[in-house]
Order: C-alpha cells, then structure tokens, then sequence
C-alpha cells in the first residue's frame, strides 16, 4: 500500500497495523522493514542534508522500530532488524540512535545460548551476524567514556560465551552473567513526532 508523497501518513498505518497485529511475526517484521524504508525514503528526498522536521520524522521512524523489534520472537530475525536499524541511523547520521539499536543487538547475543534447541539458529548465522555487527562498528563512532575497540572487544567476549555455552549446555540462567558485560540499551525514547 502506498500513500504517495504522505510519510507521515505512512508512518500512522504501520502504527495502526501494528496495534491490529501485534501477535503476528511476520506482519511485525514487515512493518518494521517498511518503517525502515520510509526513513531511507526521507533520506533520499532530502538528499542526506536533514532539516528539523525531517530528522523529528526519522527519528519517531527509528523509535518505532526500536520499541517493536523486541517483540518479534525470531531471534535471528530481531538481531539482524536491530543491526539494519543502527546501520540505517548511521546513513541518517544519527549517532545516538545508532549507537542504541547497535547496543540493543550486542545485548541480545547471550540469549542466543538459552535458547530450546529446535530454536537455536546455525553457528555458521551466528558467526555471519557477528562479522556484519563488527564490520558495522567499524565506522560506529566510539564511546568516549570507553575504551577504544570497547564494542569489539564486547562482541567478541559475547560470542566466546554463546560457544562455551553451547559446548557445555549450561542453563539459561548463565546467560544474564554475560548480558551485564554489555548491557541492552535502555528503552527507546518516547517519539517526539506528532504522528499518532
């Protein structure tokens, strides 16, 4: 469904069909790729070169995705959304957007090892999402209360624990050990767009 040159028109019907299909993995992970569409969109219409309004309109893009990505059950599916969405916030130029999404995704990595086995995703996804999230933080800026290669070193510990973990078959609770290394970003900030 298009509705032409009306993002913001868009925006409120993947707000509605949200509420309508909140239960649906599938419905959440198409509206979620197609909010992320509306702030490439954006991007190309204003060439890159954001005004106040534009950015407002980006930004309650990403908060959107950012609120419902947890939601979905698929943990490959919600690892790789919250990767395109700080990839997506870093072409906008929206650091601390980015910098969210990308925490939020580094996070989620330690539940990867709780998982029941007919729901654990191949290492070889696994080891694929890792390189995309490090290839990522490469052009990520760095925090300046951290270390420089912080975020590397912090994957890179994450993924050692998912690998002992499935060596071994520790037991869910390990797994909170690790999430308090990196801790997922705290929730995303209420949208300040007057879209409703």
């Amino acid at each position: 469904m298009s509705f032409g040159s009306d993002l913001e028109l868009h925006l409120n019907f993947f707000v509605d069909c949200r509420r309508f299909f909140i239960r649906i993995d599938d419905v959440k992970f198409v509206l979620v790729t197609g909010v992320l569409a509306l702030v490439q969109r954006t991007n190309a219409i204003v060439k890159g070169n954001h005004s106040r309004r534009t950015t407002v309109f980006v930004k309650s893009c990403l908060a959107y995705a950012h609120i419902t990505i947890p939601s979905i059950i698929d943990p490959m599916r919600r690892l790789h959304l919250f990767l395109l969405s700080g990839q997506i916030s870093l072409s906008n130029n929206l650091v601390t957007q980015a910098e969210a999404l990308l925490k939020a995704a580094i996070g989620y990595i330690p539940d990867l090892a709780a998982l029941e086995p007919q729901r654990k995703p191949h290492d070889d996804d696994v080891q694929a999402f890792i390189a995309s999230l490090a290839n990522t933080l490469i052009v990520a800026p760095g925090h300046p209360e951290f270390v420089p290669l912080h975020s590397f070193t912090c994957i890179a510990s994450l993924y050692l624990f998912v690998t002992c973990l499935r060596a071994t078959g520790t037991a869910r609770s390990t797994s909170s050990r690790a999430s308090s290394t990196c801790p997922r970003s705290t929730p995303a900030p209420r949208s300040t767009s007057h879209v409703t």
